[in-house]
Protein backbone atom coordinates (compact mmCIF):
# COMPACT_ATOMS: atom_id res chain seq x y z
CA UNK A 1 0.00 0.00 0.00
CA UNK A 2 2.89 2.41 0.56
CA UNK A 3 4.69 1.63 -2.44
CA UNK A 4 1.56 2.38 -4.79
CA UNK A 5 0.59 5.54 -2.55
CA UNK A 6 4.25 6.74 -2.72
CA UNK A 7 3.93 5.92 -6.85
CA UNK A 8 0.40 7.59 -7.53
CA UNK A 9 1.74 10.89 -5.19
CA UNK A 10 4.82 11.56 -6.82
CA UNK A 11 6.04 14.62 -9.12
CA UNK A 12 3.97 13.86 -11.37
CA UNK A 13 0.88 13.68 -9.90
CA UNK A 14 1.15 16.98 -8.34
CA UNK A 15 2.69 18.53 -12.16
CA UNK A 16 -0.86 17.58 -13.41
CA UNK A 17 -2.89 18.74 -10.84
CA UNK A 18 -0.51 21.92 -11.37
CA UNK A 19 -1.69 22.21 -14.90
CA UNK A 20 -5.26 21.28 -14.13
CA UNK A 21 -5.54 24.02 -11.81
CA UNK A 22 -4.09 26.36 -13.98
CA UNK A 23 -6.57 26.15 -16.62
CA UNK A 24 -9.68 26.02 -14.06
CA UNK A 25 -7.75 29.32 -12.96
CA UNK A 26 -7.28 31.01 -16.35
CA UNK A 27 -10.83 29.53 -17.46
CA UNK A 28 -12.63 31.58 -14.49
CA UNK A 29 -10.33 34.49 -15.28
CA UNK A 30 -11.49 34.62 -19.25
CA UNK A 31 -15.10 33.76 -18.57
CA UNK A 32 -15.86 35.75 -15.40
CA UNK A 33 -14.99 39.18 -16.89
CA UNK A 34 -16.63 38.51 -20.49
CA UNK A 35 -19.48 38.57 -17.57
CA UNK A 36 -18.60 41.82 -16.21
CA UNK A 37 -18.40 43.41 -19.70
CA UNK A 38 -22.33 42.41 -20.52
CA UNK A 39 -23.18 43.05 -16.70
CA UNK A 40 -21.64 46.69 -17.56
CA UNK A 41 -23.47 46.98 -21.00
CA UNK A 42 -26.60 46.03 -19.01
CA UNK A 43 -26.12 49.01 -16.40
CA UNK A 44 -24.76 51.42 -18.79
CA UNK A 45 -28.36 50.87 -20.31
CA UNK A 46 -29.99 51.14 -17.35
CA UNK A 47 -28.27 54.48 -16.64
CA UNK A 48 -29.06 56.27 -20.24
CA UNK A 49 -32.55 55.89 -19.80
CA UNK A 50 -34.65 59.41 -18.68
CA UNK A 51 -35.12 59.21 -14.83
CA UNK A 52 -33.73 55.77 -14.03
CA UNK A 53 -31.44 56.63 -11.20
CA UNK A 54 -32.05 53.84 -9.15
CA UNK A 55 -31.60 49.59 -10.24
CA UNK A 56 -34.56 48.89 -8.24
CA UNK A 57 -37.29 51.36 -10.23
CA UNK A 58 -36.22 48.99 -13.43
CA UNK A 59 -38.49 46.61 -14.83
CA UNK A 60 -38.71 43.04 -13.16
CA UNK A 61 -36.42 41.67 -16.10
CA UNK A 62 -33.81 43.92 -15.88
CA UNK A 63 -33.54 42.91 -12.22
CA UNK A 64 -33.29 39.38 -12.77
CA UNK A 65 -30.69 39.99 -15.18
CA UNK A 66 -28.61 42.06 -13.18
CA UNK A 67 -29.02 39.21 -10.23
CA UNK A 68 -28.43 36.96 -12.41
CA UNK A 69 -25.09 38.23 -13.68
CA UNK A 70 -23.83 38.63 -10.18
CA UNK A 71 -24.74 34.97 -9.19
CA UNK A 72 -22.66 33.27 -11.90
CA UNK A 73 -19.92 36.04 -11.37
CA UNK A 74 -20.03 35.31 -7.48
CA UNK A 75 -19.89 31.52 -7.96
CA UNK A 76 -16.85 31.53 -10.73
CA UNK A 77 -14.51 33.32 -8.66
CA UNK A 78 -15.84 32.11 -5.39
CA UNK A 79 -16.24 28.33 -6.38
CA UNK A 80 -13.74 28.10 -9.40
CA UNK A 81 -11.55 30.57 -10.03
CA UNK A 82 -10.03 31.46 -6.44
CA UNK A 83 -9.71 27.76 -5.75
CA UNK A 84 -7.76 26.80 -8.65
CA UNK A 85 -5.33 30.11 -7.99
CA UNK A 86 -4.70 28.72 -4.68
CA UNK A 87 -3.99 25.33 -5.72
CA UNK A 88 -2.16 26.54 -8.47
CA UNK A 89 -0.02 28.52 -6.36
CA UNK A 90 0.15 25.37 -4.00
CA UNK A 91 1.32 22.48 -6.44
CA UNK A 92 3.62 25.16 -8.06
CA UNK A 93 5.72 26.01 -5.09
CA UNK A 94 5.70 21.98 -4.40
CA UNK A 95 7.20 21.11 -8.10
CA UNK A 96 9.74 24.69 -7.89
CA UNK A 97 11.00 23.21 -4.64
CA UNK A 98 11.16 18.82 -5.75
CA UNK A 99 12.54 20.07 -9.23
CA UNK A 100 15.03 22.69 -7.79
CA UNK A 101 13.84 25.58 -10.09
CA UNK A 102 14.28 28.41 -7.47
CA UNK A 103 17.90 28.29 -8.62
CA UNK A 104 17.37 28.92 -12.64
CA UNK A 105 16.30 32.35 -13.76
CA UNK A 106 13.17 31.33 -16.21
CA UNK A 107 11.62 30.79 -12.98
CA UNK A 108 11.82 34.07 -11.58
CA UNK A 109 10.30 35.41 -14.45
CA UNK A 110 7.87 33.29 -14.01
CA UNK A 111 6.79 33.73 -10.88
CA UNK A 112 6.18 37.71 -11.84
CA UNK A 113 3.86 36.59 -14.24
CA UNK A 114 1.72 34.57 -11.91
CA UNK A 115 2.47 37.38 -9.23
CA UNK A 116 0.63 40.00 -11.83
CA UNK A 117 -1.53 37.25 -12.64
CA UNK A 118 -2.53 37.41 -8.78
CA UNK A 119 -2.92 41.25 -8.81
CA UNK A 120 -5.40 40.66 -12.32
CA UNK A 121 -7.45 38.20 -9.84
CA UNK A 122 -8.24 40.24 -6.69
CA UNK A 123 -8.91 43.48 -9.51
CA UNK A 124 -11.72 41.43 -11.03
CA UNK A 125 -12.73 40.47 -7.14
CA UNK A 126 -13.16 44.27 -6.81
CA UNK A 127 -14.53 44.98 -10.18
CA UNK A 128 -17.12 42.25 -9.54
CA UNK A 129 -17.98 43.81 -5.88
CA UNK A 130 -18.60 47.11 -7.25
CA UNK A 131 -20.93 46.11 -10.56
CA UNK A 132 -22.82 43.82 -7.85
CA UNK A 133 -23.75 47.29 -6.03
CA UNK A 134 -24.78 48.81 -9.21
CA UNK A 135 -21.55 50.81 -10.05
CA UNK A 136 -20.43 51.61 -13.78
CA UNK A 137 -17.00 51.26 -12.57
CA UNK A 138 -15.37 50.70 -16.35
CA UNK A 139 -17.08 50.91 -19.78
CA UNK A 140 -17.47 47.91 -21.00
CA UNK A 141 -15.31 48.80 -24.30
CA UNK A 142 -12.49 49.05 -21.54
CA UNK A 143 -13.49 45.97 -19.78
CA UNK A 144 -13.30 44.26 -23.22
CA UNK A 145 -9.15 45.34 -23.08
CA UNK A 146 -9.24 44.33 -19.37
CA UNK A 147 -10.00 40.43 -20.39
CA UNK A 148 -7.42 40.28 -22.93
CA UNK A 149 -4.54 40.88 -20.52
CA UNK A 150 -5.00 37.37 -18.58
CA UNK A 151 -4.60 35.72 -21.90
CA UNK A 152 -1.08 37.78 -22.63
CA UNK A 153 0.38 36.81 -19.70
CA UNK A 154 -0.91 33.39 -20.11
CA UNK A 155 0.82 33.10 -23.08
CA UNK A 156 3.88 34.27 -21.50
CA UNK A 157 3.98 31.59 -18.66
CA UNK A 158 3.56 28.76 -21.51
CA UNK A 159 6.11 29.81 -22.95
CA UNK A 160 8.33 30.12 -20.39
CA UNK A 161 7.94 26.69 -19.16
CA UNK A 162 8.32 25.34 -22.43
CA UNK A 163 11.32 27.39 -23.70
CA UNK A 164 13.17 27.98 -19.90
CA UNK A 165 14.88 31.01 -21.46
CA UNK A 166 12.88 34.53 -21.15
CA UNK A 167 14.42 36.02 -24.26
CA UNK A 168 12.88 32.79 -26.41
CA UNK A 169 9.59 32.52 -24.57
CA UNK A 170 9.20 36.84 -25.61
CA UNK A 171 9.36 35.67 -29.13
CA UNK A 172 7.25 32.74 -29.13
CA UNK A 173 4.82 34.58 -27.24
CA UNK A 174 4.73 37.69 -29.40
CA UNK A 175 4.34 35.60 -32.69
CA UNK A 176 1.36 33.59 -30.70
CA UNK A 177 -0.18 37.47 -30.05
CA UNK A 178 0.71 38.54 -33.19
CA UNK A 179 -0.80 35.69 -35.32
CA UNK A 180 -4.09 36.14 -32.92
CA UNK A 181 -4.09 39.99 -33.46
CA UNK A 182 -3.78 39.69 -37.42
CA UNK A 183 -6.68 37.23 -37.35
CA UNK A 184 -9.05 39.56 -34.96
CA UNK A 185 -8.16 42.40 -37.87
CA UNK A 186 -9.24 40.07 -40.64
CA UNK A 187 -12.36 39.41 -38.64
CA UNK A 188 -13.02 43.43 -37.92
CA UNK A 189 -12.36 43.84 -41.82
CA UNK A 190 -14.62 41.27 -42.73
CA UNK A 191 -17.17 42.57 -40.37
CA UNK A 192 -17.18 45.98 -42.02
CA UNK A 193 -17.09 44.90 -45.21
CA UNK A 194 -20.29 43.12 -44.83
CA UNK A 195 -22.10 45.85 -43.00
CA UNK A 196 -21.19 48.31 -46.18
CA UNK A 197 -22.51 44.91 -48.26
CA UNK A 198 -25.74 45.40 -46.25
CA UNK A 199 -26.24 49.03 -46.46
CA UNK A 200 -25.37 49.38 -50.62
CA UNK A 201 -28.31 46.76 -50.91
CA UNK A 202 -30.29 48.34 -48.63
CA UNK A 203 -30.36 51.29 -50.40
CA UNK A 204 -30.40 49.63 -54.17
Amino acid sequence: MTTITATLFNYNFFLGLHIISMLSWMAGLFYVVRLFVYHSEALEQVAKKPGAAEIESEPAETKVLLAQFSLMERRLLGVIASPAMILTIITGFYIAIVSGAFAQSWLHWKLMLVFALVIYHFYSVGLMLKLRRGRVVMRSRYIRLFNEIAPVIFVGIVFLVTYKQPMLAVGGASVVIGVVLFIYLLFLLGKRLRGRTGDELGTD
